[in-house]
Order: structure tokens, then C-alpha cells, then sequence
């Protein structure tokens, strides 16, 4: 049975009025409801009989009131110590509790509103979130699923921005549970995604003394599968970072010729890697494989599909011991003629000042 405190009463309020009821003896909360004590009198005798019903009504009011009591907590007992029947019980808490009710529905959506998922899992954010919806409808203040939905999302932040752009083209709304499946698949891509993009500052840090040296031209794989997303059947990235992942099934499967903006992009490495959906350029210059490369560098942005500016403080050391600032982080794939397949250069490093455009196969 709950109890009832300071935070619960409506919560309470129900289930105490929901037993009663069952057992119809919800009259006892009203006040008024109580029979006389005694019968009128039969003749001009001013005699009165007692009632007899009083006394079994009195007899029940009062289990009920020790009953109602039982499920108080020890400071609202004080409160209603005087009370001697049920309905002074209910009618004292209501008044009690009804000054309270507004202040504290403004405080809970002022809290559903805020409350951002920051470095919670995306099970915790929703679970909280749905704790002050559920507070809220006990305040007798319901929150629609779409509501909940627009609160789930506002929370959500930067990490977040290519998943709300990607479910804004969605024709279907979605629903609070939808929603949450979709969430928890995104949480895991972006976890997948820290994982791949973290060895690149790893990498620098580590082997920041490292020289380049030249070899012989490199010979691309020619048994490497092409990559196809099953999404909207464009080659060169997977269906889990296809930006219409959440828009399936409005897409013929053909491809269309990219255009690069020759615009310098306005946001970081990580950001672009999750929005793009352009499929990768090829980048058709000279290439030499160095197996002393730490990394794989190009001279030039040249057709990079994925480029951003490199804002870290390391400089790429080469063989001659010279230290050359790196402006970008690129991505892109090499082709060679006679070969049907591409091989895919992640995270390049674009060094304005180097000679020749390395692969590393250290």
C-alpha cells in the first residue's frame, strides 16, 4: 500500500479512493453523509429514539479512519490529529496539499523542459524524463506522447544535430517507444565511431618523431569488395552512416555524380564524418607507399569528400628532421587504371609543405 508523504498525494489520493470504492464505501469521504443520531420523535413528544443506523455507521467510519491513517507517514499524522472522521481526514489533506499542487507542476515541467542528457547513457536520460512525465500526470497534469517526444529531443545536444536532421524528413511521426529504439542504435554508432576516429590523435601523439621516407608506386587491392549501403544503394559508405537511415524506403537505387562545394567547411571532423552523405571522390595524383609513414599525407585538399581543419598543436616530422604544419584531416579513396575497385584512405593528413602525397603502411 502506498504511503502517503509530501511528494505522492495524488498518487496516493487514487489508490486510497480506488479501495473504497471496490468496497463501496466511497460515501465516507464526504463530509455530511453520516446519519442522525437519533430518530425523529413519533408523536408531539419532544422523546427522540437513537438512530440505530448511527452506530453502525459510526463503527465503520472509524475503521476506515484508522485505516486511512495507516498509510500516513509520521509528520501528516500530526497534521491530522484532531480529525474524528474519515471525511475531516480527506477534506484536511486536500486542503493541505492542494496549495502545493501548482508550485510544484510548474517546478516538474519546468524540469522535463531542461533537463539535458549531458554524460548520461540515453537509458538514464529517458528514464528521468519520463520519471517527471510520470510525477506530472499525478499532479493531474498529462504530458501526450508528443510532447514527450519534443522533450525527449531538446535535450539531446550536438552529438545529437544529424539524428534530428535525419528524423525531421521523416513523413511518420514517432512515437515515445520508437523513438527510444532509434536512440539507443544511434548511442552505439556514435560509440562505434569515437572508437575509429580515436587512434588518428593517438597515432600523432606517438609516433610524433617519426620520419617519411619515399618507395615505389603503389599497386591498389584489387580484391577488396566495394562498399554499397543498403539503404539507398549509393557504393562508398555502410547503411549505418547513411543520413537516411531513418527514412527508409523512398530512395531509388541509382547513383548520382557528387558535386564538391569548394566552400571551406564550417565544422569539425567528427561532425562532418557523421552528416555526410555524399559518396567519397577519388583522388587520381601521384601516390608513393612509405612504410616509415606514420600516417597517410596529401599535399592538397584535392577532391576530398570529407575534409575539416586540423586545430591540434602537432606538426608532421619528416626525414630531413623538418617539422610541417598539418592545415587538415581529409578522407577520400584512391583508384588506378585497369583496376574496377577502390581503396578506401582514411584520416589523411593535409600537409601544404610535403613533396609527395604518402601512404602508410607501417
Amino acid at each position: 500500500m502506498v504511503r502517503l508523504d509530501r511528494s505522492n498525494y495524488f498518487l496516493w489520493r487514487g489508490t486510497v479512493r480506488s479501495a473504497l470504492e471496490a468496497n463501496e464505501l466511497e460515501s465516507f469521504l464526504v463530509s455530511g453523509n453520516a446519519p442522525p443520531t437519533t430518530l425523529p420523535p413519533k408523536t408531539d413528544s419532544t422523546f427522540r429514539e437513537p438512530n440505530p443506523a448511527f452506530p453502525v455507521w459510526n463503527r465503520k467510519d472509524k475503521l476506515i479512519l484508522l485505516w486511512v491513517r495507516s498509510t500516513l507517514t509520521t509528520p501528516l499524522l500530526g497534521h491530522v490529529a484532531r480529525a474524528t472522521t474519515t471525511s475531516e481526514v480527506w477534506t484536511m489533506l486536500e486542503q493541505m496539499f492542494h496549495s502545493q499542487t501548482r508550485a510544484r507542476q510548474i517546478h516538474l515541467k519546468q524540469q522535463l523542459q531542461t533537463l539535458s542528457k549531458g554524460s548520461m547513457s540515453i537509458l538514464e536520460y529517458v528514464e528521468k524524463k519520463r520519471a517527471i512525465s510520470d510525477s506530472l500526470a499525478e499532479c493531474l497534469t498529462t504530458v501526450s506522447d508528443e510532447d514527450f517526444v519534443s522533450f525527449l529531443l531538446f535535450g539531446l545536444g550536438f552529438d545529437y544535430g544529424a539524428f534530428m536532421t535525419a528524423l525531421s524528413i521523416r513523413v511518420e511521426p514517432v512515437t515515445s517507444n520508437e523513438l527510444l529504439g532509434l536512440l539507443l542504435r544511434e548511442e552505439q554508432r556514435l560509440e562505434d565511431e569515437n572508437k575509429d576516429l580515436s587512434p588518428l590523435s593517438a597515432n600523432i601523439a606517438a609516433k610524433r618523431g617519426s620520419t617519411s621516407r619515399s618507395s615505389q608506386s603503389p599497386t591498389p587491392t584489387t580484391d577488396r569488395p566495394k562498399v554499397q549501403c543498403q539503404i539507398c544503394s549509393k557504393p562508398f559508405h555502410e547503411a549505418r552512416n547513411c543520413y537516411q537511415r531513418l527514412n527508409m524506403g523512398d530512395f531509388p537505387p541509382t547513383l548520382r555524380p557528387d558535386r564538391q562545394s569548394s566552400k571551406k567547411p564550417a565544422f569539425n571532423f567528427k561532425q562532418a564524418y557523421t552528416v555526410s552523405g555524399n559518396s567519397p571522390s577519388t583522388l587520381t595524383d601521384p601516390w608513393v607507399v612509405d612504410s616509415g609513414a606514420t600516417n597517410h599525407v596529401a599535399a592538397n585538399l584535392g577532391n576530398m569528400s570529407i575534409q575539416s581543419e586540423y586545430t591540434g598543436t602537432d606538426n608532421l616530422v619528416v626525414g630531413n628532421g623538418q617539422s610541417l604544419p598539418i592545415s587538415h584531416i581529409g578522407q577520400s579513396f584512391l583508384t588506378a587504371k585497369h583496376v574496377s575497385n577502390s581503396l578506401p584512405l582514411k584520416n589523411i593528413l593535409v600537409v601544404p609543405k610535403i613533396s609527395k602525397n604518402l601512404i602508410s603502411v607501417s
